[in-house]
């Protein structure tokens, strides 16, 4: 379903684009000219369009992470960032709804109270309480942002009743509160451009304290179009004051009174907003980057590689080894050796890549379609290895916990690249392929060991080699390596990957992923002295 996530993002993209090119006509013409009108008008819309969108992009990643068993608990950052987009685009539609509802009641806006018009201003007050209550509960990075910027719901709804219920302090309530409101809708979107659009779009590098410019700068200039505005619309005639508030012989300032502030409080919420919209830290970042761009990365592999095939040559003359976890005695059986695909013949960073880069956690649909792709790199020194086992007469078996209905892409993938795949036998044992080939492999490797006398194993995980258990922690997972300590370097040879595997599984007592687990977690694990 990623033609949904394009659609939504290009509609995004396009309309936002629009928004912030009609943006300007109001602001630079005549204050309640044709062209004023015209182009504000096709601002608010543009702008409702987007907000949809990231509404409905919300809703869709947060169902697709939902589906493919992934809970709160076990994408913190990543759910906490959702519900933080989904509340910022339900609080600037109400705002934008509003600045641009009064308009129709400028005259007289208490006409304005209407039950849906209370009805979202106070769904805006809510909405703070429950991002506080959500990012408390998950605390994931960024929470202190998160929580920093909570008010602002409140803060919008509150002065939305107060602006529907209570007789206007001026005359000029309704300008002030329509211009704010739309200055700080403007300065939102202006943000969002500087901080993701600009960057990609122009190739910036806003690195180091020349990071914060992107922030600040919409802000700052609101402020002074903030600012402007006031100074240009002073109060003309003597306030209608509340008589609760009446002071003999007093007049109101030209400041916009009890609704100012909300003005000026949304123009700090959007400046935040700028860093809050950043996307969280990904922890991905520097395992993947080793990957990719390491020299030490590809003389790692290669190395491993070498080792396994100088020992190819001892294994075949010594009827007496095996490879697998518990020997079958089948000295007379035909040479194997049994590889990993993922991370071990196949390089499949690019995925992890694509993944820091749209701020999403693993899913299911990316995954699928990624292999679909056929077009993963081999990993440095695999097709050597392989090529040199096919040399000398043994049969290569790929044992993948890739689902069997991708065999036919991982097959072309794995050709693409160099690697041989008899024709004649089925050398691609894929999970679910047979009904008990679940995501333990160990029975596919006794599938294996039953017909061919299995000289080496190759994996970039523990559980490429033997049986783990369900629940395990990392100190025993230690252990049993320790245990087959013999078979390293000689029948069993670890590629090294930083990304993923079950180690993390481990550390986490069960958890699906170490991925934007709270650092605070994490820290628990760190020594200092072994």
């Amino acid at each position: 379903m990623d033609w949904i996530d394009q659609v939504l993002r290009f509609t995004h993209i396009t309309f936002g684009f629009a928004a912030l090119t009609a943006f300007w006509m109001p602001i630079l013409t005549r204050k309640g000219g044709s062209v004023h009108v015209r182009f504000g008008t096709i601002f608010v819309r543009c702008a409702w369009v987007v907000l949809a969108s990231a509404g409905l992009a919300v809703v869709y990643h947060t169902l697709e992470l939902a589906i493919a068993g992934y809970s709160p608990l076990d994408q913190p950052a990543v759910y906490a960032f959702l519900v933080f987009l989904g509340y910022l685009a339900f609080v600037t539609w109400v705002n934008l709804r509003h600045a641009y509802g009064v308009l129709r009641f400028k005259e007289d806006p208490l006409a304005m109270s209407t039950g849906a018009n209370h009805l979202l201003a106070r769904l805006a007050m809510l909405a703070s309480a429950f991002l506080v209550g959500f990012t408390l509960w998950l605390r994931p990075p960024n929470m202190f942002v998160f929580v920093a910027l909570a008010p602002a719901g409140y803060a919008t709804g509150r002065s939305i009743l107060r602006y529907i219920s209570e007789p206007p302090v001026s005359r000029m309530a309704w300008l002030y509160e329509h211009l704010g409101g739309m200055l700080a809708a403007g300065i939102a979107f202006h943000t969002a451009f500087a901080v993701f659009g600009a960057r990609q779009l122009l190739q910036l590098d806003f690195s180091g304290w020349i990071g914060v410019i992107p922030w600040v700068l919409p802000a700052a200039r609101g402020i002074i179009g903030v600012g402007s505005m006031i100074l240009r619309f002073p109060n003309p005639v003597p306030d209608r004051l509340r008589p609760d508030r009446a002071v003999s012989g007093r007049r109101n300032s030209s400041v916009p009174g009890a609704h100012g502030w909300r003005c000026r409080l949304l123009v700090m919420a959007m400046m935040l907003g700028g860093c809050a919209l950043s996307p969280p830290p990904d922890e991905r970042l520097h395992s993947t980057l080793w990957v990719q761009t390491s020299a030490e990365y590809a003389i790692s592999t290669r190395q491993v590689y070498r080792l396994a095939t100088d020992a190819l040559g001892p294994a075949l003359a010594d009827p007496d080894r095996h490879g697998l976890e518990s020997p079958l005695s089948a000295a007379d059986l035909p040479p194997a050796i049994i590889v990993d695909v993922d991370e071990t013949v196949l390089d499949n960073s690019g995925h992890t890549a694509r993944m820091i880069l749209a701020r999403q956690g693993f899913t299911t649909e990316s995954w699928r379609a990624w292999v679909r792709e056929a077009s993963a790199p081999a990993v440095p020194g695999a097709v050597d290895y392989l090529q040199a086992a096919a040399a000398r007469g043994i049969t290569v078996f790929y044992v993948t916990n890739r689902h069997h209905d991708l065999e036919q892409e991982t097959r072309r993938n794995l050709a693409a690249v160099g690697c041989p795949i008899e024709t004649g036998t089925d050398v691609v044992l894929t999970r679910q392929e047979a009904p008990h080939w679940g995501r333990d492999k160990t029975s596919r490797r006794e599938f294996v060991g039953a017909r061919y006398r299995v000289l080496q194993m190759v994996g970039d995980d523990l559980a490429d080699f033997i049986a783990l258990p369900e629940t395990i922690d990392d100190e025993k997972r230690v252990e049993l390596g320790e245990r087959y300590e013999d078979r390293w370097g000689s029948a069993w040879f670890m590629i090294p990957n930083p990304m993923y595997g079950s180690w993390e599984r481990a550390l986490m007592q069960g958890g699906v992923s170490l991925f934007n687990r709270p650092m605070e977690e994490k820290f628990e694990h760190l020594e200092t002295k072994k």
